[in-house]
């Protein structure tokens, strides 16, 4: 293939893995709001338990349950949080060519969540690991 034409597919395949890197950051900081709902209502769970409304053995379980849900809820929340803002950098280091092995690493991990994210990380690897790709990244001219 035409060298210069390599370089315009390269470019247009990094724009499009961008996007898709958006719209993944987007759908897992959905999910994350979901986990605060879990917080949420372990919260309200507890606190109900903690007023002493019912019997001490019903307190015991509201309260178990409240921190149980707090504790599932908090950690979804981080840790789909942090999910969804790496892949959102992911999303403007592809789009800036920065960050070659931040991409690398992040494509590989998006490749464990099957079935979208082995799609996604597989189809970066695969963009990322050309020459010319790994060349713009480095921040060498592209060839005439």
């Amino acid at each position: 293939m035409d060298p210069q034409r390599q370089a315009t597919v390269d470019e247009e395949h990094l724009r499009v893995l961008s996007v898709l890197y958006f719209v993944y950051g987007g759908i897992a900081a959905l999910f994350s709001l979901v986990a605060l709902v879990f917080l949420v209502a372990g919260a309200t769970m507890g606190a109900r338990g903690a007023l002493g409304w019912e019997s001490p053995q019903e307190q015991a379980g509201l309260a178990f349950v409240g921190c149980l849900l707090v504790a599932v809820g908090s950690g979804l929340f981080v840790l789909l949080g942090v999910t969804a803002v790496l892949r959102i950098l992911v999303g403007f280091a592809l789009r800036r060519h920065r960050y070659y092995v931040l991409c690398l690493v992040a494509a590989g991990l998006t490749s464990l969540e099957i079935p979208l994210g082995a799609l996604l990380g597989i189809a970066t690897l695969v963009v990322l690991l050309r020459p010319g790709v790994e060349q713009l990244f480095h921040g060498f001219p592209q060839p005439p």
